[in-house]
């Protein structure tokens, strides 16, 4: 059933192992490519045994389930802390998991019983030998990891009968039925041989040999003792002495971020930007305080001493949040990742200097490739990881981290650095990976339903309005291509240096490599080309000769109007241009501020356009109307004359002295034409935060006499609508940021005056709402400029004859309203887009067959995937952004952001990545699809966490609209999910809602003429045929 995950017996798991390994060259869904192959002589003694890495999965939804830790493993885990195990297994409420940015989670321990738990953990630990043997990943030969047990959450809990056993049965396993089973069962296997056949993995079978004999049943030595948020100080301790004395375990005690204090906390959240984070500050006074903790650690230390046992803290537990989210139920979650990570550093620093670098630690608070090397080098270890590998790349971000430490300073200490520990945690505050805007809110999607086959899509082009063909263009601009790239570029968009150069980049804040180390700089690539690219294009572009004697008039010069004229004329039309300015490019041209874009690259889309025939009209009569167009002989008349009303904004004014207010595109325009013309005083201040306010403030400090120029808005920074790197250029010119700042008022003294505000909730839009405080704030200002958008203009569309707004096709026969006249003020690249449509629109009337040009995404080949999935591994740093103005870009940013660029459009499996339970599967199944490879859902293997629908772009969850494999009846029964189940010789079908039941024909089913049952009959075959262990029974 859904969420129930269900144990997969220790031969099937081995045979599902290697099925997968000769079948896709990969282990639950891990790529061998993504193996971790130890290759420095470094190694790290704990709890007096030896192991390769100091790495691996805190206790978590990484270590529930036995081929989880089979993954991390093979991800260069090494040191395994198994997920808390408590006498009475909790009930969890899924979704239970939202790793969007910061973590968040509602579950904090298995969710098998404490017997079940057990026989997961021992069969993980075989079957790790049999891989690390089999496949040869121990460097010296012998075991190479260790694994850590975690219990809570009271002392009466982990005392009862029960639990006692499980401790004691983990601590040596070497007569329990269970383990004694698993040693038989490989013992048989590898005398039988077969489970290697077909792998290149044969001639390891003799080493393999005896090996249930090497299979120590000391499964765990050592503890980490998780206690809930609130146990009193005293159990904590009572816990731990039990531990140390009589069940003489080595131990971690896990502690909580809390010790910090609710205002420590709350000072560092709002510091790093995750300031809108809800905490309770009674909770914080339920938790141990840190006046508590030193002595009872010091204690403990002396203790463990006495006893000859390890002792050291593990930082740190999740933090306790208020569920101010919603996407999770319950009223309380549990925050980790990133945003943890300043918190538990100055934890970490804290605590050690009290110790003088004498407590170990076993870190685990935001641990990324980011800080891990700074981390490791105070002599830190093991460092483990949870919500990092609930991101995309998944368990292969451990396996990167692997693989940084090899070479990294701290392997040879043998005590903390007290004092690097201290600069780190200092340096925390303020890193850029540690801030909220490193990531920021974007999220990667696409606005559809999640398809059940053929999913693969890259939510860059999605969200481009023009539908822009970017993985390619960026693979060919890689390839140094350029001119092939201007050419793809060119089918669907008319201003490519334009949008090269100043555009949006809606694209970006949908690119999946945001969760890695940033979006690809997909505008620079662009830009790039037309650079790089142009002088082939040209030479190797054929003007089109055709004409089909039509007359379209386009009435604007701006970006919609010129991509009108451009896709028209391409087609054989004659198209002529009326623009009522002196010049062509609209806003572009005339309100973009002249050192964000220069004239040549302006003058060189619109000469391209020019040399197509179309022909322009400048300066013409503001009375002009479609009618009279229609009169001079145009069949069709598109009017896209921009938005044209700026949003009124009144002040109210006490006194006569009032200062100079100006409209931000009357203000821009007037820069751009004639400078001199402009006094703006000393001071100016900018009402609204969106991208023209970011140019007008900017462009007011290039203004003579003018000494400050200010923002302000009425909510933070967080919900500020500029983009973050128009945001970042205007702070880099030293403008003043005033948030969460109303205008409200002129005084009689001509300062404008502004009610401090606070955030409340969230309005339908996703931002907090501001609140009024009652506070003012007072703004000397000799000069305010109002940028808070702009409306259509209504009464000029009347004018025009046009009164059905909104609608591309209007009331006047044959005329086409387009961009912001249409849709109100939005971007150039949106604005090309309704260019573009309306043209369509007109061609389609006009040309039988006519079809828009087509998307060039196509299967991958072998090779291709091959470099897309290599790009999941590690993280690359982006390319310095090109400077504003006439500058060129560095041609090896064309390079570097190819290697960055995962072409989702080609191979995606985002939802296998993300998965901890390794619940959904990429298979090969080619004939009839047109993706690399397919998503099979497994159900035994789910218990619905939900991540895999958090980082899915489309909107869907894969959980429940993938084909599914069922293993069990009531499994099937319960779910709605389109799959089947193998009873035997027939197949359980079901198929949008209806169940069917089929026999199987030698083994496969047989094809019916229903096309979306034939589909699936494909993807059936290839898998009975190839993974039949997929198809093996599991457990209650």
């Amino acid at each position: 059933m859904g969420d129930l995950m269900r144990p997969v017996p220790l031969l099937t798991l081995i045979a599902r192992v290697f099925e997968e390994y000769a079948a896709e060259c990969a282990i639950f869904g891990y790529p061998v490519s993504h193996f971790f192959h130890k290759q420095s002589d470094k190694t790290f003694s704990l709890f007096g045994e030896t192991i390769e890495t100091a790495v691996g999965p805190a206790a978590g939804p990484h270590t529930q389930l036995a081929q989880n830790i089979a993954v991390s493993y093979l991800a260069g885990a090494r040191f395994i802390e198994l997920k808390t195990v408590q006498e009475q297994e909790p009930p969890v409420a899924k979704p239970c998991i939202d790793a969007e940015d910061e973590g968040f989670n509602t579950e904090w321990s298995s969710e098998y019983t404490v017997e079940k738990a057990y026989e997961e953990y021992i069969k993980a630990w075989v079957l790790l030998h049999v891989i690390e043997e089999t496949l040869g990943l121990s460097k010296s030969g012998k075991r190479s990891f260790i694994f850590n047990m975690s219990a809570g959450y009271n002392l009466e809990g982990i005392q009862s009968p029960r639990m006692d056993a499980y401790l004691n049965n983990l601590l040596d396993a070497s007569n329990h039925p269970y383990f004694k089973q698993c040693l038989a069962e490989v013992e048989d296997l590898i005398a039988d041989g077969g489970f290697l056949k077909g792998t290149g993995l044969e001639d390891r079978l003799p080493a393999l040999k005896g090996l249930s004999k090497r299979i120590s049943g000391n499964v765990c030595q050592s503890i980490t003792l998780s206690t809930m948020h609130g146990c009193p100080p005293a159990e904590i301790e009572r816990i731990c002495v039990y531990m140390l004395t009589e069940k003489k375990l080595d131990m971690y005690v896990k502690l909580n971020p809390t010790l910090l204090t609710y205002q420590g906390v709350r000072s560092i959240l709002a510091s790093t930007g995750f300031g809108y984070i809800e905490l309770s500050a009674e909770a914080f006074d339920h938790d141990l305080q840190y006046a508590d903790a030193i002595p009872m650690l010091i204690r403990l230390k002396k203790l463990a001493n006495e006893h000859g046992r390890f002792f050291g803290v593990k930082l740190t537990n999740t933090l306790g949040a208020v569920n101010f989210k919603g996407k999770l139920p319950g009223g309380e979650m549990y925050m980790s990742g990133r945003a943890l990570f300043p918190l538990s550093v100055n934890l970490a620093a804290k605590i050690s200097a009290e110790f003088n670098g004498q407590m170990p630690i076993s870190f685990s608070g935001g641990i990324t490739e980011h800080n891990v090397a700074a981390v490791f080098a105070t002599g830190i270890k093991p460092v483990t990881m949870a919500t990092e590998m609930l991101k995309p790349g998944g368990y292969a971000r451990m396996s990167a981290i692997a693989a940084k430490l090899e070479t990294a300073a701290g392997w040879e200490y043998d005590q903390i650095d007290v004092a690097k520990l201290q600069a780190l945690a200092q340096k925390a505050l303020t890193a850029d990976y540690s801030q909220k805007d490193f990531r920021g809110y974007a999220k990667a999607a696409i606005k559809s339903p999640l398809p059940l086959y053929d999913c693969a899509a890259a939510p860059c082009k999605t969200a481009c309005p023009v539908n822009q063909d970017i993985p390619e263009y960026i693979r060919l601009v890689g390839q140094k291509r350029y001119g092939e790239a201007l050419a793809l570029i060119y089918e669907k968009n008319a201003l490519p240096g334009i949008t090269g150069t100043i555009c949006d980049h809606v694209c970006q804040h949908n690119c999946t490599r945001l969760d890695y180390e940033g979006c690809v700089h997909i505008r620079e690539v662009k830009r790039l080309a037309v650079e790089q690219g142009w002088e082939e294009y040209r030479k190797n572009y054929k003007l089109p000769q055709i004409k089909n004697g039509i007359k379209v008039a386009v009435m604007g010069a701006g970006p919609a109007g010129l991509a009108s004229a451009y896709f028209l004329v391409r087609y054989g039309f004659s198209v002529t241009v009326y623009e009522t300015r002196a010049s062509a490019g609209g806003t572009v041209q005339h309100v973009i501020p002249n050192f964000r874009i220069s004239r040549e690259t302006i003058e060189g889309d619109i000469n391209f356009i020019k040399e197509h025939g179309v022909e322009f009209v400048f300066n013409s009569s503001p009375d002009l109307t479609p009618a009279n167009l229609k009169q001079k002989g145009y069949k069709y008349v598109i009017v896209a004359v921009g938005a044209g009303a700026e949003k009124p904004f009144n002040l109210k004014v006490e006194g006569d002295k009032t200062p100079q207010i100006i409209p931000a595109l009357k203000f821009l325009a007037q820069y751009n034409k004639d400078v001199a013309a402009l006094h703006l005083g000393k001071t100016v201040v900018t009402i609204g935060a969106g991208n023209t306010a970011m140019d007008a403030s900017r462009t007011a400090l290039r203004i003579k006499g003018v000494e400050t120029s200010t923002i302000v808005y009425r909510r933070s920074i967080n919900e500020m609508p500029a983009d973050r790197v128009e945001y970042n250029l205007a702070a880099s010119d030293k403008v003043d940021f005033n948030f969460l700042v109303n205008p409200e008022k002129i005084d009689d003294q001509g300062n404008l005056v502004c009610q401090v505000m606070q955030l409340g909730r969230s309005d339908a839009s996703g931002r907090r709402q501001p609140e009024p405080t009652g506070e003012y704030k007072t703004f000397e200002v000799d000069t305010i400029i109002i940028s808070i958008g702009e409306d259509i203009n209504t009464g000029l569309l009347a004018k025009l004859g046009i009164t059905i707004q909104g609608q591309q096709v209007t009331n006047q026969e044959n005329v086409y309203l387009a961009g912001d006249a249409r849709q109100g003020a939005s971007s150039i690249v949106k604005c090309i887009a309704e260019g573009r449509k309306a043209a369509d629109a007109i061609c389609q009337k006009e040309i039988a067959g006519f079809a828009a040009k087509a998307d060039k995404t196509g299967k991958a080949a072998a090779q291709q995937a091959q470099e897309i999935t290599a790009r999941k591994i590690g993280l690359t740093t982006a390319s310095l952004l090109t400077a504003e103005g006439p500058g060129k870009v560095e041609v090896a940013i064309g390079e570097r952001e190819f290697s960055r660029c995962l072409e989702c459009n080609y191979v995606c499996n985002k939802c296998v990545e993300v998965c901890p339970n390794r619940a959904n599967l990429a298979v090969r199944v080619s004939d009839g699809f047109v993706n690399y490879n397919q998503i099979i859902h497994l159900d035994a293997f789910c218990n619905e966490c939900g991540n895999c629908a958090s980082f899915c772009p489309w909107e869907g969850r894969p959980f429940t609209d993938k084909l599914t494999i069922f293993s069990r009846r009531d499994d099937f029964d319960h779910s709605q999910n389109s799959g089947f189940l193998v009873t035997g010789e027939a197949v359980v079908v079901r198929i949008k809602g209806e169940v069917t039941t089929h026999r199987l024909v030698n083994g496969q089913l047989e094809s019916t003429g229903n096309e979306a049952f034939d589909r699936m009959v494909q993807v059936f075959n290839y898998l009975h045929t190839n993974r039949p262990a997929l198809f093996g029974h599991v457990n209650e």
